[in-house]
C-alpha cells in the first residue's frame, strides 16, 4: 500500500519576522513503514537551516 501525504503550514505577521524556530518532523516512525521519496519546500527561502536525522 502506497500513501500520498501532503502537509502546508502557513504563518501570517503583520510585520516581518527576523527570526523563527520551528521543529517540522513528518517522516514515519521506524517500523513496518518505508519511505519511498520526500520533499520539503520552504518559501521564502530561510537564512539558516539546520537538518537532524
Amino acid at each position: 500500500m502506497i500513501f500520498t501525504v501532503q502537509h502546508e503550514t502557513l504563518y501570517r505577521y503583520s510585520v516581518p519576522v527576523g527570526l523563527a524556530q520551528h521543529v517540522l518532523r513528518l517522516e514515519p516512525r521506524p517500523g513496518d513503514c518505508r519511505l519511498v521519496a520526500r520533499e520539503l519546500l520552504i518559501e521564502p527561502l530561510p537564512t539558516v537551516r539546520s537538518s537532524e536525522t
